[in-house]
Order: structure tokens, then C-alpha cells, then sequence
């Protein structure tokens, strides 16, 4: 099989040989309806609460290189991040555009036995985005509670590595990985795991199955965040991912993609994603 199927290369352990690579740029939106408040003493599954009108968007570009001897270089920038979120004590929304922060990484692979490859992958992600917060969140029950307070960035270095292995076959690809990422500022710790599933479809499109998950470790002493874009201390996410890569001409891949909850979220809001792509190997 081609190891870099245009959206796979993000999560897996293979490389591109040295001077070819992966690129994409990717338009992601996010309409919320639903916050997910993080577990008090007695409750570690609060009921969700209804709240302002609340979208969320980004523009990002992702970039893999191979360097020869097993392995990459990878790049991923969040350019731009809008946040749109309704006051409902008077109706009005407020917008905030902000640039996205920046990460670099390396993989390398470890060991291949028959289709099995294993690899490690480290990033460090720079903040760029402030990680005050700038408006605070409302709730839509009598009385208006306040659930929060918005956050358009962490404001904290962060660095990650990971081990994934992965099989390829003639019509399929399994993927896997689980890793730690260290943050500064008193963040908790997250572990983190993925998993997926592809399979090439006709007239040269793929499709994949991404499961994704982010768990906070409780380590840290910073305040706890309460925001509906997850980017506060404590935030807990599990997802599943529905993704379609149709091919255009030349090397150019059209890529769709559509996520959802995977059980209970915890310090940020429910809604679906929305993917949006232009990916291409070279």
C-alpha cells in the first residue's frame, strides 16, 4: 500500500522517502450547543448546560518531510482561530480572531517486521494565541448562570511524544498510538491515544475511521478552566472521525471530514466538526 494516503500521514509511523513528503491546508469549523462542565466532588459526570449561540473556526496548514534513515520532519500551524460567542443576556455575540499556535516535530521509525511498522514522534507546540480569557460564557437557564469564561489559547508551551505502530495490507491499514504530552504553567499532564482504520474506495479515493482521545492526568496546580473551546486546564475530549480523501488532478487530494463526541467531554463544548481540505504528496 502507499503509506502516505493523503490524510493518513498525520497519524501513523511510516515516512516518506527523503525529499517527499505530505501537505495540507484544511478549513475547520465547529457549531456548539451543548457545555460539558468539568466533575465536582460527588458528580464526575455533570449534566451538560445549554448556552449562547457559540461557533468556533481555523485555518491550518500541515506539512511532513522525509529526511532520509527513517525519518520526518512535521509541521502544523493553526493560522488563523475565529471564535463567535452569544451573550444571552442580551442577545449579542461577540467575534475573536486570533492566530493559532505553532508545533514542529520529528518521527522516527523504530523497527519494521513484515507490514508492521513502529515508530516514536515528538512535538513541541510554541503559544502564540494569549491564553487569558476574553468573554465570559452564559448560560441559557432561568436566571442566566455563569458556566465559564472563553479561551482563545492555552498560553503554554507544550511537548509531546508518542509511540504508533501500524500495519498496511492491499486493501486496509491499521494505526495506533498512545503517548504523553508535558505543558507548562502548571497544566495538567495529558495522556493521549489514537486509533484508526483506512481502506482505499474507487476511482482512487480512501476513506478512514479516526477514534481520538485526551485525557488530563490531574498533576498540575493552575486553576481549572471552565471554556467551551477546551483550550482551559482540565479539558477532556474523546472523538470519532469520519474522513473521505477524493483525488483531483495530478497530485492534488480533496479532503472531507466530519467528527463527534465519543463519550463524555469534560471543560469544553459538544457539536460536531467539520473538515475542509486541499492535501497533495510530493
Amino acid at each position: 500500500m502507499s503509506v502516505v494516503l493523503a490524510g493518513a500521514a498525520q497519524a501513523g509511523p511510516w515516512v516518506a522517502e527523503r525529499g517527499h513528503g505530505y501537505a495540507k491546508i484544511a478549513v475547520r469549523s465547529l457549531p456548539g450547543f451543548l457545555y460539558a462542565p468539568g466533575p465536582t466532588e460527588g458528580e464526575p459526570f455533570p449534566a451538560p448546560q445549554p448556552y449562547g449561540a457559540y461557533f468556533e473556526g481555523s485555518v491550518s496548514t500541515y506539512a511532513e518531510l522525509g529526511l532520509g534513515l527513517g525519518t520526518a520532519l512535521l509541521v502544523n500551524w493553526d493560522a488563523v482561530r475565529v471564535f463567535v460567542l452569544e451573550d444571552p443576556r442580551d442577545g449579542q455575540s461577540q467575534a475573536h480572531v486570533v492566530p493559532g499556535d505553532v508545533a514542529g516535530g520529528l518521527r522516527l521509525v523504530l523497527g519494521r517486521r513484515g507490514r508492521v511498522v513502529s515508530a516514536i514522534e515528538t512535538w513541541f507546540r510554541f503559544p502564540v494565541a494569549p491564553g487569558e480569557p476574553v468573554q465570559t460564557v452564559y448560560g441559557t437557564a432561568d436566571g442566566n448562570p455563569r458556566l465559564g469564561a472563553l479561551h482563545v489559547g492555552t498560553g503554554v508551551w507544550e511537548g509531546e511524544a508518542h509511540l504508533s505502530v501500524g500495519a498496511g495490507f492491499e486493501r486496509l491499514y491499521l494505526a495506533g498510538s498512545a503517548g504523553i504530552a508535558g505543558r507548562g504553567g502548571g497544566f495538567d499532564s495529558l495522556f493521549l491515544w489514537s486509533a484508526e482504520l483506512g481502506s482505499p474506495l474507487r476511482g482512487g479515493a480512501s476513506g478512514r475511521v479516526k477514534l481520538h482521545g485526551r485525557h488530563p492526568l490531574g498533576d498540575g496546580d493552575a486553576p481549572y478552566g471552565e471554556s467551551p473551546s477546551g483550550m482551559g486546564n482540565g479539558s477532556r475530549v474523546m472523538s470519532v472521525a469520519l474522513e473521505l480523501d477524493l483525488p483531483l488532478r495530478g497530485p492534488w487530494v480533496l479532503a472531507l471530514g466530519v467528527a463527534g463526541g465519543l463519550g463524555p467531554a469534560a471543560r469544553q463544548t459538544y457539536g460536531p466538526v467539520f473538515n475542509l481540505g486541499l492535501a497533495a504528496t510530493f
